[in-house]
C-alpha cells in the first residue's frame, strides 16, 4: 500500500473542497456536504493500487470522512497501529506543507480518515482536529 499516493490524493480532494468553499462565507456545513455529494457521484474510485476511495461523509457541523477500503488486504496482515501512527504522522506533515487547505484551517473543519480492510473491518481512524494539521 502506497501511504504517500493516498496521502496526496487525500490533500487534493481537500483542495478541491477549500477552493470550492471560497465565497461560503459561514456555511461551512452547506460547502461540505455539497463537495461530498459531488466526490461520492465518483465513488467508488481506486486511488492507489490496493486502496479504493469509498465515500466521503459529514460528520457533525465541520467534519468530513473520507472512508476507505484496503482491496487486497485484511487487517491481520498488516500492523493496525503501526499503520495509523504512520499514516497521521505522513498526512499531517503533508497538510502542514499545503497551502491550498487553507478554507479548511480558516473554517475548523475536522478531517477524518478511515480505513477499513477488505473484508470491512476497520483498521484505523484518524481524525485530524483544526489546529493539528
Amino acid at each position: 500500500m502506497n501511504t504517500k499516493r493516498i496521502i496526496i490524493l487525500a490533500i487534493t480532494i481537500m483542495s478541491a473542497f477549500a477552493f470550492y468553499s471560497c465565497g461560503q462565507g459561514n456555511k461551512t456545513k452547506e460547502f461540505l456536504q455539497e463537495a461530498a455529494n459531488e466526490t461520492n457521484a465518483k465513488t467508488p474510485m481506486d486511488v492507489a493500487e490496493g486502496v479504493r476511495l469509498d465515500s466521503l461523509v459529514l460528520e457533525g457541523d465541520a467534519g468530513i470522512a473520507y472512508y476507505y477500503t484496503f482491496t487486497e488486504i485484511t487487517k491481520r496482515e498488516l500492523n493496525p497501529e503501526t499503520f495509523e501512527r504512520d499514516a497521521r504522522n505522513n498526512i499531517i506533515e503533508s497538510l502542514k506543507e499545503s497551502s491550498a487547505i487553507d478554507a479548511y484551517r480558516k473554517t475548523n473543519v475536522t478531517a477524518i480518515f478511515v480505513y477499513h480492510d477488505k473484508v470491512g473491518e476497520l483498521v484505523a481512524r484518524i481524525e485530524l482536529k483544526p489546529g493539528e494539521y
